[in-house]
């Protein structure tokens, strides 16, 4: 027989790890009745041990049990073949995810470099709050709710579109949460609540501005080289946070404009 502080050597878990399995019903302890010590036997160590490696396979223990009821081959076939779904779900999922932090990384190595070009933009646009009507329903914050509900929160950028004002300022008109179309498109993620904007050209630069948004943001300098190069600005400029620092926000300045004929 075995004591709780064996199982805890054993597997190197703690003893209230111990005390939840047995409370679940994986494993089954013997009280002493006189030093109420709780005892375990060679196939409780069996149990906890499928268990812990089942557990390291990423199965909830819903699906644990499962495994442990299974009388027939198909039944445990079947609880294998949705965990191994699972997983490569999960890598998919992962994958973009680090693809996201590679183009987080680039975009500030091209706000360090001044980096400007011309770019296709092609994005879902969810609207938290605007200028005109404030946030948007009852609730504030609906888009961070609405992403929330489907897990789709770490695949959003935080996106302000604007207005031109005299002397080439921008001012901004309303704020939300956006989701590139190519993620969109490979992780099947619903677009019903969502607008999707579509720009063959946009010409791109980088700002700073200030934490609270409450400046104007002047692109003189970037409709100067457009009027030079016969761009004609041909929607709303926005900007998409790429890091927000102590104090500012780092952005990229995306200007939708006409190629020249």
């Amino acid at each position: 027989m075995y004591t709780s502080k064996d199982l805890q050597k054993i597997f190197r878990i703690g003893r209230e790890t111990i005390r939840y399995y047995e409370k679940i019903g994986i494993i089954h302890g013997k009280v002493n009745a006189t030093n109420k010590y709780h005892y375990y036997d060679d196939l409780d160590i069996e149990n906890l041990a499928r268990i812990l490696k089942y557990r390291e396979f990423k199965f909830p223990l819903q699906q644990i049990k499962k495994l442990r009821s299974a009388n027939h081959i198909s039944d445990f076939q079947f609880v294998l073949t949705n965990q191994i779904r699972h997983l490569k779900s999960e890598i998919k999922i992962d994958k973009v995810l680090e693809a996201r932090l590679t183009w987080k990384m680039n975009e500030l190595a091209a706000y360090s470099k001044n980096r400007r070009a011309f770019i296709k933009d092609d994005f879902y646009y969810d609207l938290a709050y605007s200028e005109e009507h404030g946030f948007v329903g009852n609730d504030k914050y609906p888009n961070f709710t609405n992403l929330s509900k489907t897990s789709d929160f770490p695949f959003s950028d935080f996106i302000a579109f604007t207005k031109i004002t005299d002397n080439d300022k921008l001012t901004f008109t309303n704020g939300g949460t956006a989701i590139s179309k190519g993620i969109v498109d490979n992780l099947s993620i619903e677009t019903n609540q969502l607008v999707h904007y579509s720009f063959n050209c946009i010409y791109q630069s980088y700002k700073v501005i200030s934490q609270k948004m409450t400046d104007t943001l002047n692109i003189h300098s970037e409709v100067t080289l457009l009027n030079k190069l016969h761009y004609q600005i041909c929607n709303c400029p926005y900007v998409r946070q790429i890091a927000i620092l102590k104090n500012k926000r780092i952005v990229q300045l995306n200007i939708p404009v006409n190629k020249p004929f």
